[in-house]
Parts: structure tokens; C-alpha cells; sequence
């Protein structure tokens, strides 16, 4: 039996494409098959990290521009 192990891997993305990523993220935790998904919350929160590291707003940032439908 193989034991599982965490690794990391180390991406570099454009603030627009952070932004992207966010809203999608956004979009699939409203929706009904992720609700309460830790795993989507979790990617969120490290995208948003990196997101204020960078200085661009996150999704759910109030003081943002983007719109939702």
C-alpha cells in the first residue's frame, strides 16, 4: 500500500489570469454540487493570498468593480 504524500508545485500566473481563476472558483463554490467544498474554499483562499500579494482585489472583495449576474 502506497503512502500518500503532500507536495507542492510552484505556478506562475498573471494577475488577469488570477482573477479568472478566482471567479471560477467563485462560481463553483455557489453552486449546489460544491457547497461546503473545503477543497474549493481551500484553492480560494491560496489564490486570494496570492492575489493581495500581487496587490489585485480578490472576487469577493466589496471594493471591487466585477460585476455578478
Amino acid at each position: 500500500m502506497e503512502e500518500e504524500t503532500e507536495s507542492t508545485v510552484s505556478l506562475e500566473f498573471t494577475d488577469e489570469e488570477i482573477e479568472r481563476i478566482l471567479m471560477c472558483l467563485t462560481l463553483a463554490r455557489n453552486s449546489p454540487q460544491m457547497t461546503g467544498s473545503l477543497a474549493v474554499d481551500d484553492l480560494i483562499a491560496r489564490f486570494a493570498t496570492h492575489a493581495n500579494e500581487s496587490e489585485m482585489p480578490a472576487v469577493d472583495d466589496p471594493t471591487t468593480n466585477i460585476q455578478k449576474d
